[in-house]
């Protein structure tokens, strides 16, 4: 693969958790930010190690 098309597949597996959080958001589900990312990254069993900051 090339370097832009690896760039393209990292763009669209940030599109599905954005999206929850904002589906979260605009239903008024969670209105903080922080704590609807975290939701998200429970559910999808991201755990913090593996995050890069």
């Amino acid at each position: 693969m090339t370097n832009a098309s690896n760039q393209q597949q990292a763009a669209k597996a940030i599109v599905v958790p954005e999206n929850i959080d904002a589906i979260r958001a605009l239903a008024g589900m969670v209105t903080n930010g922080p704590e609807s990312i975290r939701l998200t990254d429970e559910a999808m069993g991201m755990q913090q190690d593996f995050l890069v900051r």
